[in-house]
């Protein structure tokens, strides 16, 4: 029966349709019509695929990158914590301290030699204003013993504030140096984004992480396979109309034709 064909394709049309819009309302991210939805320009599963392999290095990077940097913060305050400490005890000499005193001892030793034993005319008004160039000159004598004995008294301190100041300056290096890879890092995410939206801007999306793409391209799996559904039972009622069309002509015709007769006998009969 033409009719029943007709009606049960025109009914199957109407609830696939709707389930087709239904999913393509659910698809998010794009808004169209179903036939556009067929031809639109996405990424392929392989192009999906690699992103999200970028993207996954990139963030397993960012993430070490980060918790180095929290050891390097945690140690460089571990570090300051201890320097700290160390010069709460009492000021350490350095070997500088004491290069510098003998250094003042040295030149005042040189002035007092030239003025009294070489017998210069040599001004010690700087050097010693109140004019006791022999008490000042023994205050740097004793302050450069002084600093002598407490860098040998004190050595292990000594060495314990020169080895955490080295420790704090390579740590300093390494922040420095962390820095500019997290720079670079940002840099290469940033890269890789616009990589990533390049590939959807056919279609005139913004898209989300590849992961998540991954699901909307299934999605759209869904609607297109509606879609072709859809489409193949409008070529079948379309064909079914045109077969009920063409069957009523067909009787159409052949109640003409038979009329035609009828006609003809009568008029033969009359």
């Amino acid at each position: 029966d033409l009719e029943a064909t007709l009606a049960g394709l025109e009914d199957d049309l109407a609830k696939s349709r709707q389930a087709a819009e239904s999913l393509l309302a659910q698809l998010g991210l794009w808004q169209g019509e179903l036939p556009e939805a067929m031809t639109l320009s996405v990424p392929l599963d392989s192009t999906v695929q690699d992103f999200s392999a970028r993207f996954r290095k990139l963030e397993d990077e960012g993430r070490r990158l980060a918790e180095r940097e929290a050891e390097l913060s945690a140690r460089q305050g571990s570090l300051q914590q201890d320097l700290d400490e160390l010069g709460l005890a009492g000021a350490v000499p350095l070997e500088t301290d004491l290069l510098a005193a003998r250094e003042t001892r040295e030149e005042g030793w040189q002035l007092i030699k030239r003025r009294y034993l070489m017998g210069q005319d040599v001004d010690l008004t700087g050097y010693a204003p109140a004019g006791d160039a022999d008490a000042v000159y023994e205050g740097h004598v004793q302050e450069a013993d002084t600093i002598a004995d407490r860098l040998r008294r004190e050595s292990q301190r000594v060495h314990q504030r020169a080895q955490l100041e080295s420790d704090l300056n390579t740590v300093a290096a390494e922040i420095e140096a962390l820095t500019q890879r997290r720079s670079e890092h940002a840099a290469a995410c940033e890269g890789l984004l616009e990589q990533w939206g390049s590939h959807w801007a056919p279609a005139g999306m913004e898209p989300l992480s590849p992961d998540e793409m991954k699901e909307w391209l299934a999605r759209l799996v869904g609607v297109r396979t509606a879609a072709e559904r859809v489409a193949d039972l409008t070529r079948r009622r379309d064909e079914a109309r045109a077969a009920v069309a063409e069957a009523a002509q067909g009787l159409a015709d052949e109640l003409a034709a038979l009329s035609e007769d009828v006609h003809g006998a009568q008029g033969e009969l009359g």
